[in-house]
């Protein structure tokens, strides 16, 4: 099968795309690394309807949300190693267990990795009060 959209990053960015997509009945594949850039956060902010709730409560509720009413998205929970356009101008996906997807788009949606400084306690309190 070829996907009309592959999405790479399953946040509130790659799903909501997914959400748009599936609205105008695109074929989408999202794939979810299950890295997160809030990973030590355990409240969500400045996000309507879901100030100080959890990330992964918010992810949840996204993709039951999707599923639910577009039979046109599936989501894999695999890490992609590699992407290739092809010769006849598609992308393939490679995931991490040797799997490959098709899609005649690709959708970016991985975030930012936050490079943290070397300062001795600082790590700990990412996410959690700074």
């Amino acid at each position: 099968m070829i996907h009309d959209a592959i999405i790479l990053g399953a946040g509130p960015a790659g799903l909501s795309t997914a959400l748009g997509l599936a609205r105008q009945l695109y074929s989408v594949i999202v794939f979810d690394s299950q890295r997160y850039r809030n990973y030590p956060a355990d409240h969500m902010h400045n996000v309507l309807s879901w100030d100080h709730k959890a990330p992964s409560e918010f992810r949840a509720s996204a993709r039951a949300n999707i599923l639910s009413r577009y039979d046109t998205v599936s989501i894999r929970d695999v890490k992609i190693d590699s992407l290739v356009k092809t010769k006849e101008g598609y992308y393939e996906a490679t995931d991490c267990n040797g799997g490959r997807t098709v899609g005649k788009t690709v959708v970016l949606a991985m975030g930012v990795a936050d490079q943290l400084p070397d300062i001795p306690g600082f790590a700990e309190l990412w996410g959690r009060s700074m």
